[in-house]
């Protein structure tokens, strides 16, 4: 049994999508300007997906940010619509119960820095997505 559980870990581990094993925390990078998920956001929603449906009553939480160029209104519109594109994908392709859920949005607001340097402000065009069980269940007694 332990060897099971040993190589489903390994075989988990080695997806492009990283687990972590206590509470498993994504994040889903854009490009400058766009909501458009690209072939590395499509693998780490399907990572995060498989994951969830493993459990419906998962607790999920999406934050989207974004850098600061533009004008912070616009900022916050399109973290929001990122945040919403995010979240809606999830909840059309998974099993999880909405009243676990949540989406918030914080455009530049929550950042620490105004970075110069154009690929570290990269970094800041982000959804992040966390989600754990709602007993603190680790993944690995999941698999049990």
């Amino acid at each position: 049994m332990k060897f099971l559980i040993l190589a489903i870990l390994v075989l988990l581990l080695s997806t492009r999508c990283q687990y972590k094993l206590l509470g498993i925390d994504q994040e889903l990078h854009f490009e400058q300007d766009s909501s458009n998920f690209n072939d590395d956001n499509l693998n780490t929603l399907s990572g995060i997906i498989n994951f969830c449906n493993l459990d419906s009553n998962m607790h999920l939480k999406v934050i989207g940010f974004s850098d600061t160029i533009g004008t912070n209104e616009y900022n916050m519109e399109l973290s929001k619509l990122r945040s919403l594109k995010v979240y809606n994908y999830i909840m059309e392709n998974s099993k999880l119960q909405k009243e676990n859920t949540s989406v918030q949005w914080f455009g530049e607001s929550k950042i620490s820095n105004d970075y110069k340097d154009e690929k570290l402000r990269e970094q800041q065009n982000l959804v992040y997505v966390s989600f754990k069980s709602p007993k603190g269940i680790s993944f690995l007694k999941m698999l049990k």
